[in-house]
């Protein structure tokens, strides 16, 4: 009897410890596989394509997904154990700087979750306004703030001088909005906590026309990533861009434009046409940016008609994955694309805005995701 209880309790025994150590193993399982996929999202991009997508359709077309936290592994800039107010601000006693002598202005969006850690680097994206707006029309325009992912970036909107920007014919003489970029960035660094590996641009009109200027420039070598909306292309005539003097440089480029947009035509416009200068055809220039990035004239292009109300223009070269992509939507006219009709080009603009089957933030976020300074083209 002794004998049968001393075994009953041997195989008890025995299965309680098989048990156990099914349960570890399972656990240790679930945390490999969380840890590998954490840490390929914390990069943004497939390692061995220098890409992450995903091929799943909807209104927002082709998305690129990035679950990504701010990285803890990028430098830690100057402005990191600094707190600031969480939320929109606007104030200009906080918000100000000099830049060549002038004194300049933004507003800002500081992430909710910003004070919970602030060692912890976070990635920022400077918003620029259209001609005669301000950086809270822009802050209402973009709605980074409103949109799925925008809450993990710091956004900072600048404001013109005037309210334009460089590079229009009616851009203010002697104002040097490239330099304003550049005391802007070091003056952010010290004020927040910033991953310098994730630094992005995106404007609208006149601010779109700007950036990309800006990626032209050694200046925009800080950036990860361009996205455009209605860009007015005055700076940019040519591959080569003679009218900045060249253009060497090879950039993640994003841009949206409408079919209907009678300020800045998606066919371009000669000198004299319009009463803001020549813009360029912007399929052309999407070509230009592809030859930049290293595409042989033609090479790589893909024209995506698979969506209702838009197509998608994309070159792939150079060893990147879709580094140059242009949204077409036919039926848009000068408008900051909203899948919801609640941004103020919506408001300004309701008959001309009125189509909601693109969210252009949230293509740009996804946009964003995808580069860091560490795989977008290296110049």
């Amino acid at each position: 009897m002794r004998r049968t209880l001393t075994s009953m309790r041997q195989k008890h025994s025995f299965s309680l410890a098989i048990s156990t150590l099914t349960v570890v193993a399972v656990l240790v399982l679930v945390a490999l596989a969380a840890t590998l996929t954490s840490g390929d999202d914390a990069q943004g991009y497939d390692r061995s394509s220098k890409s992450r997508h995903s091929d799943s359709r909807s209104s927002l077309g082709r998305l690129y997904y990035s679950s990504f936290e701010p990285s803890r592994r990028s430098a830690e800039t100057p402005g990191c154990g600094i707190e600031h107010i969480e939320g929109y601000s606007s104030g200009k006693d906080h918000h100000s700087l000099d830049s060549g002598g002038i004194m300049r202005y933004y507003t800002v969006e500081v992430p909710p979750g910003y004070n919970h850690d602030k060692t912890r680097p976070w990635p920022l994206i400077l918003d620029f306004h259209g001609a005669s707006r301000t950086s809270k029309d822009q802050y209402n325009n973009s709605r980074y703030f409103s949109a799925v992912g925008g809450e993990k970036y710091v956004v900072v909107y600048p404001q013109g001088r005037g309210n334009v920007w460089e590079g229009a014919e009616y851009s203010i003489e002697g104002v040097k909005d490239i330099e304003f970029v550049a005391d802007l960035l070091n003056h952010l660094e010290l004020s927040y906590c910033i991953d310098k590996n994730r630094i992005y641009a995106s404007g609208k009109s006149n601010g779109g026309g700007f950036i990309d200027m800006l990626a032209c420039s050694d200046e925009g070598d800080n950036f990860a990533a361009f996205a455009m909306a209605s860009a007015a292309l005055y700076s940019d005539d040519s591959v080569e861009n003679t009218k900045l003097g060249g253009c060497s440089k090879s950039r993640a480029i994003l841009e949206s434009h409408g079919g209907l947009d009678k300020t800045t035509p998606y066919e371009g416009q000669a000198a004299g046409e319009g009463d803001r200068g020549a813009t360029p055809a912007v399929k052309d220039w999407l070509g230009w940016w592809a030859r930049r990035d290293g595409c042989e004239e033609g090479q790589g292009l893909i024209i995506d008609n698979d969506h209702e109300g838009y197509s998608i223009t994309s070159y792939s070269c150079g060893g990147y994955h879709e580094v140059v992509q242009g949204y077409y939507i036919p039926e848009l006219d000068h408008c900051w694309p909203s899948a919801d009709g609640k941004n103020s080009d919506a408001g300004t603009r309701k008959e001309g805005c009125s189509f909601h089957g693109l969210d252009f933030t949230s293509v740009a976020l996804n946009w964003f995701g995808r580069w860091d300074r560490n795989n977008a083209p290296q110049n």
